[in-house]
């Protein structure tokens, strides 16, 4: 019984230790098994704009263990024969890996209305922006910002409320007389006020908007300098306003009627957050 007890334990033992070594054999041949991405050469820098020329590519092996998912966001060196001749839009340091996000295309048209909950409809509006006070290249379309407009654009009387062409009657500043000035009231001009219409100190505050272009430009202003892509108008902001019941939202009625009483002047805005959720 001794005996057959000790070749049991033998036997298992032998299973165990088998087991053990297959494991490491697995472990060591994974180290050993790599996964080839696209890297720059060591001696040459790829400027931004340029293009990935094949003699300026080589091929970086990494063990797949220590690869993790580098593949999600890196060039396989399978995909050389596309990747060549592409365009980056950021400079690439010799010995670094090509990065999906590192060559993009610019945008060509403008993006909305293809996901508009049902019942609602989409409608790009432009709206002019001082370029004195606020930096275009900083916005990408995608970008949420609220107007900053001027309190006394509120005071001032449209053309139909005055003479033709917009002038003031003399003498009719009592309600309900041709001519008479008829401010909008600060807190929203649909009695709500809220995101839509807040208020504060000698300027009213009208949005979020979806921002959908900056003049021509409908991407980041560094894929277009990458593309060598020109941009005119970017003192015209294109942005989303929605239009549910056959009736376009509130805080787009109001901005379109200040840019009326103001003769469309440039508006100043807030750019909020990227981190805050855009839809």
């Amino acid at each position: 019984m001794k005996g057959i007890q000790g070749l049991i334990i033998a036997i298992g033992l032998g299973i165990a230790g088998a087991i053990l070594n297959f494991a490491y054999l697995v472990t060591k041949s994974q180290e050993l098994e790599t996964v080839d991405f696209i890297g720059v050469r060591p001696e040459i820098t790829v400027n931004r704009g340029n293009r990935l020329t094949e003699d300026s590519l080589q091929k970086v092996s990494i063990p797949r263990l220590s690869a993790g998912n580098l593949e999600k966001f890196a060039f396989p060196y399978s995909a050389l024969g596309s990747v060549k001749n592409e365009i980056v839009y950021r400079t690439l340091e010799g010995g670094s890996l090509v990065m999906r996000s590192d060559i993009k295309t610019p945008v060509q048209d403008l993006d909305f209305g293809q996901n508009a909950p049902p019942g609602v409809e989409e409608r790009a509006m432009g709206v002019p922006i001082d370029s004195k006070k606020v930096v275009p290249s900083l916005i990408t379309p995608g970008d949420l910002v609220s107007f900053v407009v001027p309190r006394w654009v509120s005071a001032a009387p449209t053309p139909a409320e005055g003479r033709p062409g917009g002038a003031e009657s003399p003498g009719s500043a009592e309600p309900g007389k041709p001519g008479a000035i008829r401010p909008i009231p600060a807190a929203g001009m649909f009695g709500g006020g809220g995101s839509a219409a807040s208020s504060s100190g000698e300027v009213d505050l009208i949005g979020p908007f979806k921002v959908l272009s900056l003049g021509t430009r409908v991407g980041s202003a560094q894929v277009a300098q990458a593309y060598k892509v020109s941009t005119v108008q970017e003192n015209v902001m294109m942005v989303l306003v929605r239009i549910e019941n056959g009736k376009i939202e509130p805080q787009a009625v109001k901005l379109l009627r200040l840019m009326e009483q103001s003769d469309f002047r440039p508006l100043g805005y807030l750019l909020h957050p990227r981190t805050q959720k855009t839809e």
